[in-house]
């Protein structure tokens, strides 16, 4: 019986001497490396630094991000950590960004499974600097039968659908049959030794202990049994007018023009969108009406706001249909100006907060979902509108529609609490109802919402005179 012991994934300088099992990785990195991990799908990288690993999450699954400066050059590996047959499926790309400037795809490449990025490249777009976020955009059985950077894929040649543009095929695939777990598993029980170092304990003899070294199954693949990748990008860098060319028409982007228009229909003080009337500070920065009657001062530059009009952008508001302020999060929707506001307060693509008060994780329905299954694991999580306390004092209830529901039930001496703490948007209303099992009531009895949360305290002693245990209690969740 052969027991696997795995080594820490991190960069090789850190010397790091951790051995475990595979599901103590994470907390491994959160407690040793926790500058090394990511909550979401956007990592910092340090330009000055060789080489790096992260590990970051992206709807609820596990990714391995490694970054090496080689002869001028950025060379980014992305390796799913997680069953072989989903792995064999994902297509990657990543969009490099700093200072509200974001590099041109021109000047991103692809040279044998891995993204390619010349330094001279990145100081000509962004400067001299120290830092670029890498946003890792990932997709899931692309359709395109090739991309716009030349890679093409010989699997692909049996859809017949429109091509998906600037997908990247991920040419690193976990090819451990050994390990492979079935696709429903939860990512905390995905066995992620497959892409780890790894290094196998024999107990066949009592006396001596061998270690077999598998560290070079880290970034390797074997060619055989990948789609040949093909190469068509310039190696030099692009050129301002190649930047400013006309976007292709396969492109999924929407035109400059409308998403310039989506920026200046914002608020400078506070963000939220706007439309006639528009007035303006003394610097010239469109502010909406609440702001004007509220405030006296531009938060963007602190001079005086003015009764003003921007009559222009007034007239390009008129019959303007606005991007969700969910965008950013997958939500494509637009709507007209009286009606956008209902469905933002609606909208299932918002941020949400961690409900954990000691944690600051932000993060859309399925990371958080993600971030609370793995980080958070120790409470429970329920697919469901309804908390049951029979067993369990603290738990969370998830639904894309309502959202997520952080409920507990402390018992003190002289009373019981019940909360619900709701995080999302503000505007949302809830009903958040407490019943008890066998028990039926004239009136509900419901919790009083305080800012985000909501709460019930009950004296023990009315609990004993109605013969009631906080352990019946149900706690159900409405809109």
């Amino acid at each position: 019986m052969l027991t696997k012991v795995y080594l820490c994934p991190s960069d090789k300088k850190y010397a790091c001497s951790w051995e475990g099992s595979s599901n103590d990785i994470i907390e491994h990195f959160i407690a040793e490396h926790e500058d090394l991990l990511s909550l979401n799908n956007i990592i910092s990288i340090n330009l000055s630094v060789l080489s790096e690993s992260f590990l970051f999450f992206h709807d609820t699954e596990v990714y391995l991000l490694q970054t090496k400066l080689n002869n001028g050059h950025l060379q980014l590996f992305l390796r799913y950590l997680g069953p072989p047959k989903i792995a064999s499926k994902l297509k990657y790309d990543v969009h490099l960004d700093s200072s509200d400037k974001i590099l041109d795809k021109q000047n991103i490449h692809v040279n044998e499974g891995y993204f390619d990025i010349n330094l001279d490249c990145i100081t000509n777009v962004f400067g001299d600097i120290s830092f670029m976020n890498c946003k890792v955009l990932i997709t899931e059985e692309a359709r395109s039968t090739s991309s716009d950077d030349g890679v093409v894929l010989e699997d692909d040649k049996s859809f017949n659908t429109e091509p998906i543009p600037d997908i990247i095929i991920n040419d690193l695939k976990i090819n451990d049959k050994e390990n492979e777990v079935p696709v429903e598993t939860p990512v905390n029980e995905v066995n992620l030794g497959s892409i780890f170092r790894c290094r196998k304990q024999s107990t066949m003899s009592t006396n001596r202990v061998t270690w077999y070294d598998q560290t070079d199954n880290v970034i390797e693949h074997t060619e055989s049994r990948e789609p040949k990748v093909t190469v068509q990008r310039s190696s030099s860098c692009a050129t301002e007018k190649t930047r400013n060319s006309p976007k292709r028409s396969g492109s999924t982007l929407i035109s400059i023009k409308e998403s310039d228009l989506d920026l200046e229909l914002r608020c400078t003080n506070c963000e939220r969108h706007i439309s006639n009337p528009i007035f303006v500070c003394q610097s010239r920065h469109n502010v909406c009406k609440d702001c004007y009657y509220d405030k006296k001062h531009c938060s963007q530059c602190n001079t005086e706001i003015t009764p003003d009009r921007n009559v222009e952008l007034e007239k390009k508001s008129d019959g303007y249909r606005y991007a969700c302020r969910n965008k950013k999060n997958g939500c494509l929707v637009r709507y007209l100006f009286e009606d956008i506001f209902a469905h933002e307060t609606d909208c299932i693509f918002c941020t949400y907060n961690c409900p954990l008060e000691d944690c600051g994780f932000k993060g859309a329905y399925k990371q958080m979902v993600g971030h609370l299954n793995l980080i958070h694991s120790s409470v429970k999580i329920f697919e469901s509108s309804f908390a049951v306390f029979s067993r369990h004092n603290e738990l969370f209830l998830v639904n894309e529609r309502m959202g997520i529901v952080y409920c507990t039930l402390k018992c003190t001496d002289d009373k019981v609490i019940w909360t619900a703490r709701i995080p999302g948007r503000k505007e949302r209303k809830f009903f958040c109802e407490l019943k008890f099992k066998g028990k039926n009531f004239k009136f509900p009895i419901l919790l009083t919402q305080y800012g985000d949360y909501y709460m019930k305290e009950i004296p023990v002693s009315y609990m004993k005179e109605q013969r009631l245990k906080s352990k019946n209690s149900i706690l159900t969740i409405t809109r």
